[in-house]
């Protein structure tokens, strides 16, 4: 009995344990058929990208029952292309990362997919968070985990082509153009590996040529960013692939840009017309068109033309997209002032303006400080405000009427302000291009109109006003200074807490990017995402609040010059003493000012000759070393002569101790060795 159970025993056990295996085998192979089939409709369902959501996930947790990892890795992948297409940025972040921790987990070194989920983080962190040091470090990384035995050249150029979009972010337009160029050869060796016959790798190379032309206009080299459009056209033509008409109409837009800003209008126009006859444009599409043609009129001063192209170009593009919107409001504005209509123009700069901003109206930018202002572009704003404040000086000048004068001193107030946060807080091609020499150029405009304002009025709060765009034209040299040496390596503020604060203000930007992509969801919005989303927000920005506080504290002179509190006029004054002065100079690229300020006194004066100036400078610092009769006599005339030109304009008699505050050249000029008066009277 007892055998015979064991024996039934052990043959049921013998046939369970067949059964058993056999069933589980079927379920393995049931799983593996399903999570491939999931994964293979979410892969080519990229026109649908809800499909595609709905499938992969599907497929993920079935692929990793069945342990195949490779195609779960890649499923994975798939979803940031689908969460790039809803704007989910949130999303598109969770899963770039885990779709990377995966790769790293469960694939071997240096595995295809391994360099591929990091290439993707980098596009992440760039496009999404503006984070472009951590951007540069996912793009090294797949560089370094680069396996020709099993990738292609053609990914590494992929990756090169990457990083030379984060360098034309920064403005680092060199290292662009130096990763764009590197990226050339593994494109053209792509072409022609039999492996990618079907893979049209022209379309790569066409975008490489587009970066880099859009790098030699940053450049100012339009005749480079012209052959590389006309070696775009003519890829174009050669390939056996057929370009989508957005490749033909980004290379004749930018053609008639570039040959524009060489005066040749005839040929822009050709280029023009090539783009007008692609077929089945878009409205936007020929709103952008129309900009140019804009641009194109006014070259030739026909105002009336360019203004009505630009005015169409408003009228068919799409208001979502703000910033175009704004910088055709300005091209509007500086079309209608050039015809005489200002008060128009005042109102489509303020259109820009709003559009641009939170703010409703442009009457509240006199309300809020413009540390406030949540701008799309900086720059858009900056170049809209100079517009506006060149038009309010026209009127004022025309109507002889000063408070126009006034809200034009304002508006320069606002751009100074702006000019401060670009160079604080952003690292970016528009703060490069901005921080050149276009800033020192409003300064000059501004203190000019001030000058002639209280040449004509004699009221103190001009002398306000030139006193406080000869502070910020300082504070500005120096934090340029400043961010040149934190580039170097050179900043007394450890490079780890320089970082944490630029981290804590990337991160900021893409909550607050966050935060509006779900807003613009409206109805379909949610409320759960925005209350947490809020809430990180907060706390990242008292955590900013809080580390700019350690910094004052631990780095007080950084803070001095990236924060400076810029004293008015009469807190200047009355931190002088009775006999001391202080004369502050400043050097334009047309005209010169010099402002001297003591206890009781202010004077303003417009330096006369500036190029003598200049000439006996050199001359003075030539025969610094007295070189005999000749240049003792040479040293002493230009001494006398810069005293004469520089100083004297001043009254000086009552001051014991004088403070000289150079500008531009004038601070490499030894201001103690000038005389008072000639050699020969002494």
């Amino acid at each position: 009995m007892c055998r015979y159970t064991f024996f039934i025993g052990c043959v049921l056990l013998v046939c369970i344990v067949p059964l058993q295996s056999q069933h589980t085998t079927e379920q393995s192979s049931s799983d593996s058929l399903r999570a491939a089939y999931y994964a293979q409709v979410a892969d080519t369902s990229y026109m649908n990208v809800d499909t595609c959501i709905r499938y992969t996930y599907l497929a993920l947790p079935l692929l990793a029952k069945t342990e195949q990892w490779e195609l779960y890795v890649r499923t994975y992948a798939g979803l940031s292309y689908c969460y790039n297409v809803k704007g989910l940025w949130d999303s598109l972040t969770i899963v770039n990362l885990a779709a990377s921790a995966a790769a790293d987990k469960y694939l071997p070194s240096k595995h295809p997919l391994q360099t591929a989920t990091q290439n993707n983080l980098g596009i992440t962190y760039r496009d999404v968070h503006q984070n472009y040091p951590l951007a540069l470090e996912y793009f090294e990384s797949a560089l370094n985990l680069f396996d020709p035995a099993s990738l292609r050249l053609n990914f590494k150029g992929s990756v090169y082509k990457n990083i030379g979009e984060v360098y034309v972010n920064l403005g680092e337009f060199n290292l662009a153009e130096r990763y764009f160029q590197a990226a050339f050869p593994a494109y053209t060796i792509a072409i022609k590996d039999p492996f990618y016959e079907h893979v049209a790798f022209e379309f790569r190379i066409a975008e490489v040529h587009q970066y880099l032309a859009q790098v030699a206009e940053y450049q100012g080299n339009y005749f480079a960013a012209e052959d590389y459009l006309h070696d775009m056209l003519r890829l174009m033509a050669a390939s056996r692939w057929e370009f989508d008409k957005s490749y033909y109409l980004y290379a004749y837009i930018q053609l008639a840009e570039v040959l524009l800003e060489q005066d040749d209008t005839h040929q822009a126009e050709e280029y023009l017309q090539r783009a007008f006859r692609l077929d089945d444009l878009t409205p936007d599409q020929e709103a952008d068109l129309l900009e140019v043609r804009s641009k194109a009129h006014a070259k030739q001063e026909n105002w009336t033309e360019a203004l009505s192209a630009i005015t169409r170009s408003i009228d068919k593009m799409s208001v979502e997209k703000l910033v175009n919107y704004a910088e055709r409001h300005r091209l509007q504005a500086h079309y209608l002032a050039a015809i005489g209509n200002l008060q128009e123009g005042i109102a489509a700069c303020d259109i820009g303006l709003s559009s641009v901003s939170e703010l409703v109206a442009v009457d509240h930018l006199r309300q809020l400080p413009t540390a406030e202002w949540d701008l799309l572009s900086p720059l858009t704003g900056i170049q809209l405000l100079k517009e506006r404040a060149e038009i309010l000086q026209r009127i004022a000048l025309a109507e002889s009427d000063v408070s126009y004068t006034q809200q034009a001193l304002e508006s320069y107030h606002y751009l100074s302000d702006l000019g401060d946060e670009l160079r604080r807080d952003y690292q970016s091609e528009e703060s490069k291009l901005f921080l050149g020499s276009n800033a020192h150029n409003f300064y000059e405009t501004a203190i000019d109109l001030a000058y002639q304002a209280y040449q004509q009025t004699e009221q103190q709060r001009y002398l306000d006003d030139v006193f406080f765009f000869f502070e910020r034209s300082k504070a500005a040299v120096l934090l340029e200074e400043l961010r040149a040496q934190e580039a170097e390596g050179l900043s007394a503020v450890p490079e780890e807490v320089l970082k944490q604060g630029q981290d804590l203000k990337v991160e900021i930007n893409y909550y607050r990017k966050l935060i509006s992509a779900e807003e613009a969801r409206q109805a379909e919005a949610s409320q759960t995402k925005l209350d947490t989303w809020n809430s990180e927000l907060l706390a990242l920005i008292r955590e900013r609040e809080d580390w700019e506080e350690a910094l004052a504290t631990n780095y007080p002179k950084y803070q001095t010059y990236t924060r400076p509190i810029h004293l008015t006029l009469a807190e200047a004054q009355a931190q002088l003493l009775e006999g001391e002065g202080m004369v502050s100079f400043f050097v334009g690229q047309q005209k010169w000012y010099g402002l001297f300020v003591s206890r009781n006194t202010v004077q303003l004066e417009q330096i006369a000759q500036p190029q003598l100036v200049q000439e006996q400078q050199l001359l003075l610092l030539a025969n610094l070393k007295l070189m005999g009769s000749d240049g003792i006599n040479q040293f002493a005339q230009a001494a006398a002569q810069l005293h004469d030109l520089l100083l004297a304009p001043f009254s000086l008699d009552q001051i014991k101790q004088l403070v000289v505050i150079p500008d531009g050249q004038l601070a490499f000029l030894p201001f103690d060795l000038l005389l008072s008066e000639p050699v020969g009277d002494r």
